[in-house]
């Protein structure tokens, strides 16, 4: 994931730091916030993504000794992770780049982010989106939040839009509860 310019990430997880020349620091991130409220319950996935790999996978494991055997296993789940991660980042770098009028060569992206890159072109060639902001960190002072937004725009027929992108395989009701943070921001 990628951090933004004015947020650093620590044990309490991401803060941001106002700018200015008496900046407040603490104004905890909008997904810091709705982690601790309702964190993602990824423990049953864990379980059975590394069930799945030991059981898929013997012949790549059953030659080592138990504790390498049990880090190759136990593995698995953050490489997927971490490739859902660097995908999202590629798909968010092409938004950004597109909204500012450029056009990246496919051959930078990994070819399992084409399809979402593709989303991406769709997306801009249909709906012809006006930038307002792009990437833009937002604060709400009096509770003492921020976030970084992917995209304010307006759309021909809706008007002004928050829109936040997504690579998941679904939609999570996190992801209201995040534009709705920005919103107030």
């Amino acid at each position: 994931m990628t951090s933004p310019p004015l947020a650093s990430t620590g044990p309490g997880g991401r803060h941001y730091t106002l700018p200015g020349p008496n900046p407040k620091h603490d104004y905890m991130s909008v997904t810091t916030i709705i982690d601790r409220g309702k964190p993602k319950n990824l423990g049953g996935w864990y379980k059975k993504t590394t069930a799945e790999y030991a059981y898929d996978h013997r012949p790549r494991w059953e030659g080592l000794d138990r504790p390498a055997a049990v880090k190759l296993i136990t593995a698995q789940a953050d490489r997927i992770r971490d490739t859902a991660a660097a995908r999202g980042d590629e798909a968010h770098q092409h938004l950004e780049a597109r909204l500012n009028g450029q056009h990246p060569d496919r051959l930078l992206y990994t070819p399992t982010t084409l399809h979402y890159i593709d989303a991406v072109d769709q997306f801009i060639d249909e709906w012809a989106p006006r930038p307002v902001l792009v990437e833009a960190t937002v604060y709400n002072h009096e509770h003492r939040y921020a976030g970084s937004l992917d995209l304010i725009a307006d759309l021909p027929e809706l008007g002004r839009t928050l829109i936040d992108a997504k690579t998941s395989a679904r939609v999570y009701d996190e992801a209201a509860w995040q534009l709705a943070a920005y919103r107030h921001a």
